[in-house]
Parts: C-alpha cells; sequence; structure tokens
C-alpha cells in the first residue's frame, strides 16, 4: 500500500513531465510481466485510461502495481485497432475515491506497436 509521502513524492514527480498530457477515452487489458512481488506476474487485469503522452499513460487500477513492467493491450475509443504496449509502472497514488492510478512509461520493444502509438500522439498534437 502506498504510504502519504509515497503519494506526495509520485505527486510531486507528474509536475516534471516532459511531454503534454491529453484527455482519452478507451481501456486497456494488462499482463503484469515483472513485479517485486511473485504473486503479481501474469495477473491480468482490465483499465480504464486516463490521459495520455508520447511517453507514457496514466491508468486506473483496483491494486497498487508499483515497480512493475505491463504489457497493455491498448484500445483507444476511435482508433481502428488495439496496440500492444510494453511499459514499466513509475508512479502509483491512491485516490480519495479507494482506485490508484498508475503512471505507465512506454518502453520501446521490438515486439510492441511504439511507431503506431507515436503516430497516434502525433495525430492527437495536430
Amino acid at each position: 500500500m502506498t504510504s502519504t509521502n509515497d503519494c506526495m513524492i509520485d505527486e510531486r514527480a507528474q509536475y516534471r513531465r516532459r511531454h503534454t498530457r491529453s484527455a482519452a477515452s478507451g481501456h486497456v487489458v494488462a499482463q503484469v510481466l515483472n513485479a517485486e512481488d511473485p504473486q503479481l506476474i501474469g495477473h491480468t487485469f482490465h483499465s480504464s485510461i486516463v490521459e495520455v503522452s508520447r511517453c507514457g499513460m496514466r491508468l486506473i487500477t483496483a491494486i497498487p502495481l508499483e515497480n512493475c513492467t505491463l504489457d497493455l493491450f491498448v484500445k483507444i475509443n476511435g482508433l481502428p485497432r488495439t496496440m500492444l504496449i510494453k511499459t514499466e509502472v513509475r508512479w502509483v497514488s491512491l485516490e480519495a475515491s479507494g482506485v490508484y492510478h498508475i503512471g505507465a512509461e512506454i518502453c520501446d520493444a521490438p515486439e510492441s506497436d511504439t511507431q503506431a502509438w507515436c503516430e497516434f500522439q502525433r495525430d492527437l498534437e495536430h
């Protein structure tokens, strides 16, 4: 569970963003590939997208997924295809509603749709 100090650190980290965030509606199906907690490895969950940027996205989860690597099957409303994106969780924030928001940073992996994500981001920016 994230402590109050951890949330404060996470909020400060959000202000150091490198790229502009954009609201986006869509959902992901995610699978935990790597985690400090071995019981999380292989865990699959559904999530809603809160916002996106060139380098990542903010997702809603029911459990804190600190220090995890995820495979995300991303479906953005209005786009014809689902993208496979490999990400690393960079921060976790417990929200007042009791759900967690996570910051997932995109990793450049040969088997992922990183190029399609970049094209989607270019379209958003223009």
